[in-house]
This record gives C-alpha cells, sequence and structure tokens, in this order.
C-alpha cells in the first residue's frame, strides 16, 4: 500500500464509503493535502486560478518538445474554458 504525500479532493472524488469516514465537502471548494502541512479546504475558483497560474510558467520554460508544449496548451485551454464554465454556473 502507498503514501500518497500530497493530493487534491474535489466533492465527487468521496464515495459512500469515504463519506461514512469523513464530512463532504462543499461542492464548490477542494481539499489539499500535503503531508507536511496537513488537509486544507480552499475554494475551487481559487484552486483553479493558482493551477492555471502555475501552468502558464511551467509552459514558458524552452527546451521542450514539441508535443510537450501542444499538450500543456491544450490542457490550459481546458482549464481556461472549466474556470469560465464554473463562473457562469455561479452566477
Amino acid at each position: 500500500m502507498g503514501f500518497n504525500a500530497v493530493g487534491v479532493t474535489f466533492p465527487n472524488d468521496l464515495d459512500e464509503w469515504g463519506l461514512l469516514e469523513r464530512a463532504a465537502l462543499p461542492l464548490d471548494s477542494v481539499e489539499i493535502y500535503h503531508h507536511d502541512f496537513g488537509y486544507t479546504t480552499i475554494f475551487r475558483a481559487a484552486f483553479y486560478t493558482i493551477l492555471l497560474a502555475f501552468a502558464e510558467r511551467l509552459v514558458a520554460r524552452p527546451g521542450q518538445a514539441v508535443e510537450w508544449y501542444t499538450a500543456m496548451h491544450t490542457a490550459l485551454d481546458k482549464l481556461r474554458a472549466k474556470m469560465a464554465d464554473d463562473a457562469a454556473a455561479a452566477q
């Protein structure tokens, strides 16, 4: 059995068994775990903003294969679309 040093849990990640062990997460939040810092819950919009900022910096790094840049830009486009969908749903 492995040990997860870090992780992100979304509300839909919790199944019936998981919900017996712990409280449900608010639908607009995610839970972040780090082995040194424990658990913290943040708004999903904040998580996506942090993830987008990190990914944009990562894609700016030179020296990667062309396929890597294509995949990263595709992932960034999907993340931006998800953020826009979530923002529209919140209104």
